[in-house]
């Protein structure tokens, strides 16, 4: 049998859904799915350039809102997969030793900061949110203060229970309208984007728009760095911060090609001299640093990072506001609100588009209750945007590395899918539809499994209707036929096919390769 039609139900009574709205929830998953895929292409590309920034960069960890408006690391300069995070509703954490999940989560970037950057500590960052223009926090009922008491708490039980040595702990608010952060020292210092740049911006020197962060020289050169200027498609980086579709914001890999080129530069003006600023506009270099040098306990190898960071920052907001004068008002109202599509319960979403997926993360202690927080949300937005099929789940588990049995499989994917689907279940009841998928924390592309799928053509599995999308990467494997290379096989099988099908370009396996 061809596994391209195995591995896609096309021989199998689940592929084609039998009503019309499993048929419409089929369709904007496969949508969804093909957008996935060509993104996590993309970031396996950059896998080199991923690794550089690590080796510049402290292993970090950002707990924050469900809210889809704070959406993965784009305000922060950190590329998909360099950042742990956790998300639950309002950013509030059982911070009691029963939230297993949570401190799992946490130990294991203390822990790979031990090994990776020994010199330097992890930093954790916890981040409410508040908007001027659009609505603040939902989940603490748009209360600014209560927003930020929330992170305050968490920073405090963060900092109390890790050395300095082993994670600098902040928090902090960032506005949803633009993206701006203030971030918050536990000695009382604070760094807040808007603020640098309201003190800043004069009328002989405008902060207006991103390029104005940079110096014309740098603008209108080509970069001086051979993978980056690949990267950039030679092009100049004015090229790539102008307008408001500008690449260094909207697309992932120039993003990634100057997320590394920038931290890298920064490091080397701050920690060895071994290079003058020719990048950033001076005055602002120098109001930065000046800013956090005065924080009295952050680490020596902090400030590079935080530097890079909060001029990223900068140039992410001024670029930000620029985008949204240049829009109707209707569609400034839809990007400042909500406008989540469906929810996203699990890990491994970052590379997901901004505003798209409400999000809901084992680590809050209740899982339940950030998905009717997510479910909330949801309804809320369908009501002002209909949808032609019922509320959408996708459900995802993250693998930190291979699995090489079913039993493994069956463990660490399918169990916790389980567990996770019957979660959704007791919230949405039968008003949804489910994916469920397995990503890896390196790739971020999802494989999509059924729970319950037919290991034959004509298997008497009663399916659940909620469970509508056919394809499956382990359909037809077993204890006797699963192996790690198997696995492996299907996985480029089903990115090919998508690929194709996204594409139209072929990527060199077969269409009807066989089992």
């Amino acid at each position: 049998m061809p596994l391209t039609k195995l591995i896609a139900g096309t021989m199998h009574r689940t592929a084609v859904p039998v009503d019309s709205d499993s048929r419409a929830a089929d369709y904007a998953l496969r949508q969804y799915l093909l957008e996935n895929v060509v993104l996590a292409e993309t970031l396996r590309s950059m896998r080199h350039g991923i690794q550089v920034f690590l080796s510049y960069a402290p292993r970090l960890f950002v707990s924050k809102c469900i809210d889809g408006r704070v959406h993965g690391s784009d305000g922060k300069g950190y590329p998909p997969t360099t950042v742990t995070f956790s998300r639950t509703d309002g950013n509030r954490v059982a911070l009691t030793p029963e939230n297993i999940h949570f401190w799992n989560r946490v130990n294991s970037v203390v822990l790979s900061a031990r090994r990776n950057t020994p010199d330097c500590p992890a930093l954790f960052i916890a981040l409410g949110h508040y908007a001027h223009i659009g609505r603040g926090c939902a989940a603490h009922h748009e209360d600014n203060s209560a927003a930020l008491a929330a992170v305050a708490e968490q920073a405090a039980t963060l900092q109390a229970k890790y050395k300095q040595r082993d994670m600098y702990v902040m928090f902090g608010m960032t506005n949803t309208d633009d993206g701006a952060e203030r971030l918050i020292f536990l000695d009382g210092h604070e760094l807040d984007t808007a603020n640098v740049i309201e003190t800043l911006d004069t009328p002989r020197m405008p902060l207006k728009s991103a390029a104005d962060v940079f110096q014309d020289s740098f603008l209108d050169r080509l970069v001086d760095d051979a993978p980056t200027d690949h990267s950039l498609g030679g092009r100049k980086p004015r090229q790539i911060v102008h307008g408001p579709d500008a690449r260094m914001f909207h697309d992932l890999q120039s993003k990634i090609a100057m997320e590394t080129y920038l931290l890298q530069d920064v490091s080397r003006v701050i920690h060895n001299g071994s290079r003058n600023n020719v990048v950033f506009q001076q005055r602002i270099f120098t109001e930065i640093r000046d800013r956090l040098s005065a924080v009295h306990d952050l680490p020596e190898r902090l400030l590079a990072p935080l530097v890079y960071q909060t001029l990223w920052n900068m140039a992410h907001t001024l670029h930000e506001r620029e985008r949204l004068a240049s829009v109707s008002e209707a569609v400034r109202r839809r990007e400042l609100e909500h406008a989540e599509e469906k929810v996203g319960y699990g890990e491994g979403f970052e590379i997901a588009e901004r505003n798209r997926l409400v999000l809901a993360k084992p680590g809050r202690g209740d899982d339940q209750l950030a998905l009717q927080v997510a479910r909330k949300v949801l309804l809320a937005n369908r009501e002002r945007d209909r949808q032609p099929h019922p509320p959408l789940v996708h459900v995802n588990v993250e693998l930190a590395g291979d699995v090489d049995s079913w039993e493994a499989f069956n463990r660490d994917v399918l169990a916790p899918l389980l567990t996770r689907v019957d979660n959704v279940h007791n919230v949405f009841g039968e008003d949804c539809r489910v994916l469920t998928s397995y990503s890896r924390t390196s790739e971020k592309c999802f494989y999509p499994v059924r729970i319950n799928s037919d290991l034959e053509p004509h298997s008497k599995v009663t399916d659940d209707p909620r469970e509508c999308f056919p394809v499956d990467v382990t359909r037809g494997l077993t204890n006797q036929n699963f192996h790690r290379q198997q696995l492996a096989l299907r996985e480029q099988v089903y990115k090919h096919m998508m690929l194709l099908e996204a594409t139209g370009e072929e990527r060199g396996i077969p269409d009807e390769m066989d089992l």
